[in-house]
């Protein structure tokens, strides 16, 4: 089967645990992919006003080299362009993510209208605007689609506008191949770390940063901890305030499962630190701040909002690792039964 997935790449990780478990169901269906492709919508690649760039080039031409070196006209990346043919393909995935409509998605969608083969959503999540509002190409395409939502609350506004959609945990549970064995006492606890000093779209507000700090200063007194990065600008500031010698990062997302796989327990300010944590069958609580934040209920996650919440989660913890650990793994079973169950006459 030709699949092109929509997601990100060398953007947020998150992005790219939910396509891998996506990646995942694939393969548990027996589909073998022939030809995988992916629609990069990283803002490296893909602006918000791409529709309205009527200077982008799917390649390098000497007309444009005087000014390709100052404006985005050209598309490198190795991904989906806009002169391809969407019909190449057999299906598209949307690999979950808030940002699963919108400008930076226009033109895929114009495409979409036409396009004969299957449209997937996997996991999105509640968008970070305030309503839901659909274009028409946006309707058409998703009021054409299976649709599975990692917020329930989404589920409900979709089925309101009249789009069959169905809750199931983010596919991001399923992104590791691996499961650790049960930790029986805290040795180490990982700590995913987030910062107010990036873009918008990846920093945390000053509140919870305060809160972050302080729950993570109460850890490092109390136990042998580690600070996970997801993102190379929380790298400095993570060194900055507890030695870059505990700090934990990789470019590549395709690492963090054994990364996450070294903590008994991980506390995480990124709701998909948390997912991959699930994944490899650690033991979480989630740093939450916002509606979106229920997505860690689909991980099982704790969530924690300040330090009172740790010291109590903490007490008595030790003797329930084992016991988390066994639940994570069949909760992650049962899901990806649940998705193959759902999606196994649908594209097959």
């Amino acid at each position: 089967m030709k699949i092109l997935y929509v997601s990100t790449r060398q953007w947020n990780p998150g992005d790219e645990f939910i396509m891998r478990g996506c990646r995942s169901i694939i393969s548990a269906l027996g589909i073998e992919e022939s030809v995988c492709g992916l629609f990069n919508k990283s803002p490296q690649t893909t602006s918000l006003f791409e529709a309205q760039n009527i200077w982008k080039r799917p390649y390098f031409t000497s007309l444009f080299s005087a000014v390709d070196f100052a404006i985005n006209i050209t598309h490198y990346d190795n991904s989906f362009k806009r002169n391809h043919d969407i019909n190449f393909f057999d299906t598209v995935v949307f690999a979950g993510s808030p940002e699963w409509y919108g400008p930076r998605l226009k033109l895929l969608f114009r495409k979409l209208r036409e396009f004969k083969g299957a449209v997937v959503f996997l996991g999105i999540g509640i968008p970070p605007r305030r309503s839901l509002s659909l274009s028409n190409d946006e309707k058409a395409v998703i009021g054409k689609s299976l649709v599975f939502c990692r917020n329930p609350n989404l589920a409900k506004q979709l089925e309101e506008m009249g789009v069959q959609a169905r809750y199931l945990p983010c596919p991001a549970l399923l992104s590791s191949p691996f499961e650790r064995e049960a930790p029986v006492s805290l040795k180490k606890v990982g700590l995913g770390f987030n910062t107010t000093k990036s873009h918008r779209y990846q920093r945390m507000s000053e509140e919870k940063f305060r809160a972050q700090k302080a729950i993570f200063d109460y850890m490092i007194n109390n136990y042998d901890c580690e600070i996970i990065a997801h993102y190379s600008d929380e790298l400095d500031e993570a060194a900055n305030l507890y030695g870059s010698e505990k700090v934990r990062y990789a470019f590549d997302s395709v690492e963090y499962p054994s990364i996450y796989s070294a903590y008994d327990f991980v506390i995480s300010s990124r709701v998909h630190g948390c997912g991959a944590a699930s994944s490899v069958g650690v033991p979480n609580a989630a740093i939450t701040h916002d509606a979106r934040g229920d997505t860690v209920n689909g991980f099982l996650s704790e969530r924690v909002s300040g330090l009172n919440d740790v010291e109590k989660l903490f007490d008595g913890l030790e003797e329930t690792l084992r016991e988390r650990h066994l639940a994570l793994k069949e909760h992650k079973t049962t899901t990806l039964d649940a998705y193959v169950g759902a999606l196994a006459h649908y594209l097959q």
